[in-house]
């Protein structure tokens, strides 16, 4: 390759019904410093092809990255990169669709450790390559192969697998449904027809098996990624509403500080003094334990 960045959009911009998880664009570059502090709105699993980068998640942690490994993008994670050689090749793959965060999980990625090493790199890089081609030279038969092309790459890379979507309990798939599409803001009745249910059948099934109805567990699935990105980022609570589904950055103040008993940037001032606190501690103990 003579370029080291390169940016294709998939041809085709609505993911068909039948696709899980689908391809948006795909790429390479060379993992020149970016930081993106607010973290994305997709997932992008990317492969290095070669030379070492160092890349930076979540709070700050980081880990160095070489030839074969992976790392992964998730939506609202801030992260980084940076080249620690001066020849680096990364492909990158965003994907979406239906059951995308299982998909992404399934390859044993996770937000708590979303780099891993690769079973089987040169699959998975002639995966990366196979999908640049497609895009490139896209014809009627491109859409299939790119879905297949995505689940050898997840294969490859050291796919996990999990509970079949068809296996799992109607509860189940709408609870991860709730959290994968927190961000759109959708209301109960919007959930249900997702499933094709009754709005009293999904309450049936939802009081079932998680003892609460679908708006409160929608509830404390906002409320937890509110905590988690108050914590863990420095995006304006406006930011941080619209990304826990909330449109009027107001009435997530409110419903927040009902929920947690303090307004949102109250919440992230104490998070981080009791933080610093922590840290503080931490470092006395250690200084009195030295001889």
């Amino acid at each position: 390759m003579d370029n080291v960045r390169e940016f294709l959009k998939w041809p085709v911009e609505t993911v068909p019904g039948w696709a899980a998880v689908w391809p948006t664009a795909v790429g390479y570059h060379d993992c020149r410093l970016n930081r993106n502090l607010t973290g994305p709105d997709f997932y992008c699993p990317h492969l290095m092809a070669r030379g070492r980068v160092r890349f930076e998640y979540g709070a700050g942690t980081a880990a160095v990255l070489g030839a074969g490994e992976m790392f992964a993008c998730f939506p609202g994670m801030p992260f980084g990169f940076e080249q620690q050689t001066g020849d680096v090749l990364c492909y990158w793959v965003r994907v979406a669709g239906h059951l995308v965060r299982e998909f992404v999980c399934g390859m044993g990625f996770s937000v708590e450790r979303p780099y891993l090493r690769a079973k089987d790199p040169r699959t998975v890089e002639r995966c990366f390559e196979g999908l640049l081609a497609l895009a490139t030279h896209y014809d009627a038969g491109a859409d299939m192969e790119a879905a297949a092309a995505l689940h050898r790459m997840a294969g490859a890379a050291g796919y996990v697998p999990g509970p079949p979507p068809e296996h799992r309990s109607l509860a189940g798939r709408v609870r991860a449904f709730m959290e994968q599409e927190l961000d759109r803001g959708l209301n109960i009745d919007q959930i249900s027809r997702a499933f094709g249910v009754s709005r009293s059948t999904l309450f049936l099934h939802v009081k079932r098996e998680y003892r609460r109805s679908p708006i409160q567990v929608l509830a404390e699935l906002r409320m937890a990624r509110a905590r988690a990105l108050l914590v863990e980022t420095a995006l304006p609570v406006s930011e941080v509403a619209r990304m826990c589904g909330y449109a009027d950055p107001l009435h997530f103040s409110r419903e927040f500080a009902r929920r947690q008993g303090a307004a949102p940037t109250a919440f992230r001032r104490g998070s981080a003094a009791r933080d610093k606190g922590r840290k503080g501690t931490r470092k006395a103990e250690e200084s009195l334990a030295r001889p």
